[in-house]
């Protein structure tokens, strides 16, 4: 019994080895293809997430498990989480202005005024309770929007299907 549960914290221990490696991979290739802004604070997680999801897809596509799907494609996996991590980037890259140029304002004001426009819509009480603050909302929303609310929310994969695709109704069933 012993020899099996070692057997496992082995492929476990190699599976995060893996994984780290090809979240390494990307963010290196990102920072080097994208001098300005570089790698900045964050963006590891929002990678991570992303092939964390390609994962659980390619599992549910080929009925393979977890662990096999990340040593079995690596390659894929690795081109598909750069790929995506930099659309999501260059969308939100002016989160990341560590400060306003001297040509232009930072956009985070901006932002944080959409994102408060959308919760008085969807969600009053919160919007009320944010706006109470008194405090400006770039303070409290800028990690929102730089880690897109990855630890903020619990259920992180599926607000990212909302953002990302609201038009698209996804259908969860049950086998």
């Amino acid at each position: 019994v012993l020899d099996d549960d070692d057997d496992n914290d082995d492929h476990d221990e190699y599976t995060q080895q893996r994984r780290r490696s090809v979240l390494r991979q990307v963010l290196f290739v990102y920072t080097c293809e994208h001098p300005d802004p570089g790698y900045r604070q964050g963006m590891h997680e929002i990678a991570s997430y992303l092939l964390h999801a390609l994962q659980l897809d390619q599992d549910a596509l080929f009925k393979v498990d977890y662990e096999s799907s990340l040593t079995a494609t690596i390659d894929e996996l690795s081109a598909d989480t750069y790929t995506l991590l930099v659309q999501i980037l260059t969308a939100i890259l002016p989160a990341y202005d560590v400060g306003p140029s001297p040509q232009s304002r930072s956009p985070l004001p901006a932002m944080s005024r959409r994102i408060l426009n959308i919760l008085q819509e969807h969600c009053a009480e919160l919007h009320y309770v944010l706006t109470e603050l008194d405090t400006p909302p770039q303070l409290y929303l800028t990690k929102w929007i730089r880690l897109l609310y990855s630890r903020e929310v619990t259920q992180v994969l599926e607000l990212w299907d909302e953002l990302f695709f609201p038009s698209v109704s996804v259908a969860h069933t049950t086998t």
